[in-house]
């Protein structure tokens, strides 16, 4: 039986949510701006207040204000529409996201503007992004114009924009729940340029190949992907073959 999500007095909840096994749940910019278009529809239908989010490779991270009622039912649509979508557009089958969605209570101020420079840093720690300025995060809608969060919240604990991003010049240091970061493991390859250097020897279609092959020939080319920098786990979240697997070859 699953644990009852805790709610909190303030309802301001960091969300989080990853693709199943690790995959990628963006395979493009019009998946993206598909997901974007989703969060705003829905968001509005549900009354979900966006403080912060960020959208990575392979998982998702946001700022809500709204009780958990309505977050449920929020990220429910949410996800059930977008794999859908996803699974349409790619020809796949099978659930996109794993599990139910993380969530984790903010309960103070200090709680708040932690966990805003935690998303908002994410794509540097990732190492898909040299500064918080990233397409797919909210930072820019804070010193820049604002079009789905409601930054009056977190701006108005600032003095100005300005204040604001030299708070994020700042590494945080507050441990946040539970997604594996891209920038926590001790991989030589961001997720993005080790799919680029497979692309480049095997070709575009190098995932569809690898998963037509035999497991003799599988196996050789996961050990070519491995010498190349490829990490086991970058292996399991890009091809959707299991850890395990990958290790025994």
């Amino acid at each position: 039986m699953r644990a009852a999500r805790r709610p909190c007095e303030t309802n301001v909840y960091h969300v989080f949510a990853r693709g199943v096994g690790r995959q990628l749940i963006f395979e493009d910019e019009e998946d993206r701006l598909l997901f974007l278009d989703l969060m705003s529809r829905f968001s509005t239908r549900d009354g979900i207040s966006f403080l912060a989010w960020a959208l990575m490779d392979n998982h998702i991270h946001f700022l809500l204000k709204a009780p958990l009622p309505a977050i449920s039912k929020f990220m429910s649509r949410l996800e059930s529409a977008y794999a859908t979508a996803f699974n349409a557009r790619h020809d796949r089958v099978g659930h996109l996201f794993q599990g139910r969605f993380g969530s984790q209570g903010i309960d103070s101020d200090r709680h708040l503007l932690a966990a805003v420079r935690y998303i908002h840093q994410n794509p540097v720690k990732a190492g898909v992004s040299s500064g918080c300025f990233y397409r797919w995060s909210s930072y820019d809608e804070y010193v820049g114009s604002p079009h789905l969060c409601d930054t009056d919240m977190v701006l108005g604990l600032f003095a100005n924009r300005e204040e604001f991003a030299s708070f994020h010049e700042v590494a945080e240091t507050c441990r946040f729940a539970d997604v594996e970061e891209e920038g926590s493991r001790k991989s030589r390859l961001s997720d993005r340029r080790a799919e680029e250097r497979a692309m480049e020897l095997f070709g575009a279609e190098w995932r569809r190949d690898l998963s037509l092959m035999g497991k003799q020939d599988r196996d050789a080319r996961l050990r070519e992907l491995i010498s190349l920098g490829l990490s086991v786990r970058q292996l399991e979240r890009l091809t959707g073959i299991g850890r395990g697997i990958i290790q025994r070859c």
